[in-house]
């Protein structure tokens, strides 16, 4: 497994194929929620709560990324789900749900003034 396929520094699908794509996203998927359970467990909240909102925008970035083939940036959209979800679960559990419907708005937005077809 190559050390590449996992950064918060960036989600990088621009080389590879339309194949690859679902696994190389799944994996960072996965390993980003492990790291946000793991960051839960030993309750920091501060870093569970970024892990949650960069693995949000790194998707956002790809689903923008004109780079990108239209059929990577719509399974990026399609995963989108999975860390709003646990965002979600997050700010229910710290009694804070207006915070969480801030920054779904907040992507919203982005997503329809930087991808018009959105």
């Amino acid at each position: 497994m190559p050390n590449s396929c996992f950064s918060f520094a960036s989600l990088d699908l621009k080389d590879c194929g339309c194949i690859e794509t679902p696994t190389r996203l799944n994996l960072f998927l996965e390993r980003s929620l492990w790291l946000s359970r793991y960051q839960q467990r030993q309750h920091n909240v501060l870093m569970q709560e970024w892990i949650l909102r960069r693995t949000c925008q790194l998707l956002v970035e790809a689903i923008v990324d004109p780079l990108l083939l239209n059929t990577q940036r719509q399974y990026c959209l399609d995963q989108l789900y999975k860390p709003l979800l646990a965002l979600k679960r997050f700010y229910r559990s710290q009694h804070a749900m207006h915070k969480y419907w801030r920054y779904a708005q907040q992507i919203k937005r982005e997503c329809e003034l930087l991808f018009p077809q959105f």
